[in-house]
């Protein structure tokens, strides 16, 4: 249930919930949203984009941080080289979520919060297998299946925070 009321599929505008027609533009309004993902306002397109954003943003960062630091990451403790894994996958998840609000039309705030989700696999199964230092072939990041359940909320939360900010950068929200 939206209490918010419905936005206008014409124009964007957010009407009251009794609303039969937009107050701007006179279209017939739609129902509530019942936040399935199987509901016509859920854009599988943007989802898959937003997954393609946030995985690269991400990945661009652990090679070009793996690259840049060279062999002197293997060093680091494991707690430090977590925070830094940390560190990059908050800021890549919270700018794709920026970018999928920012790009697409009307309000997509789920499509960046499940694009989050799938990246967030995605670039902890590469931070693990694939990031490697030094000719030893070291890995840089010895991520555990617990890590990616405990960060797993915070990858789709900060998707979905992104989102908003798109959306109220682009003013539907």
């Amino acid at each position: 249930m939206n209490l918010l009321g419905h936005q206008c599929r014409s124009c964007g505008h957010r009407n009251p919930r009794e609303a039969k027609f937009c107050r701007v533009c006179g279209t017939v309004t739609s129902p509530p949203d019942t936040g399935s993902l199987d509901e016509p306002g859920f854009d599988w397109l943007w989802m898959a984009g937003g997954t393609v954003i946030i995985t690269l943003a991400a990945l661009a960062f652990l090679y070009g941080i793996n690259e840049a630091l060279g062999s002197q990451v293997i060093m680091w403790t494991i707690s430090r080289r977590f925070f830094l894994l940390i560190t990059i996958v908050a800021f890549s998840f919270f700018v794709g979520g920026i970018l999928v609000g920012r790009m697409s039309a009307g309000v997509t705030l789920k499509e960046p919060a499940a694009a989050g989700a799938v990246a967030c696999l995605v670039v902890f199964f590469v931070a693990k297998n694939y990031v490697w230092a030094g000719a030893q072939r070291l890995p840089v990041f010895d991520v555990k299946v617990t890590y990616i359940v405990l960060m797993m909320p915070v990858c789709v939360g900060l998707a979905y925070i992104g989102g908003w900010v798109g959306e109220k950068w682009q003013g539907t929200i």
